[in-house]
């Protein structure tokens, strides 16, 4: 469809051709984000370890708190895996409380696990319990 006249090239109207920076070329912004995927649990630390040391809680820096915070996410992730595996044993879609003991049991040892356990069961205790009608 081109056509040559002396020495220029014709060429049929439509997109104009790209200028600057090629797609390839374009330099990527760094981000220092974590993904949204991932839950983050950096203000939950600080203030465990404010409440834990009440008169002079320690400074704890960056990297700390985020090695910190992939502990608990590869806890929860465990746990909720196990959760999983368990509820389609038994063959349900949803995962109750039985499963989420029995991954506790069986992921979390000692002072963590009993702590767990604890907390399972207030947080249990807090919710309303639905009215068979």
């Amino acid at each position: 469809m081109e056509a040559k006249t002396g020495d220029k090239k014709i060429i049929p109207a439509g997109k104009a051709p790209a200028k600057g920076v090629g797609a390839t070329e374009k330099k990527k912004k760094k981000t220092n984000h974590m993904s949204k995927s991932q839950y983050n649990f950096r203000s939950s630390i600080k203030r465990m370890l404010k409440n834990t040391y009440q008169a002079a809680p320690p400074q704890v820096s960056g990297p700390v708190v985020e090695s910190l915070c992939n502990i608990v996410c590869d806890i929860i992730d465990k746990l909720s895996n196990d959760c999983e595996i368990l509820a389609r044993k038994v063959g349900k879609q949803t995962i109750n409380l039985e499963e989420v003991m029995a991954a506790v049991m069986v992921n979390l040892s000692g002072e963590l696990r009993t702590h767990a356990i604890k907390e399972i069961k207030e947080a249990v205790a807090k919710v309303p319990s639905r009215s068979s009608k």
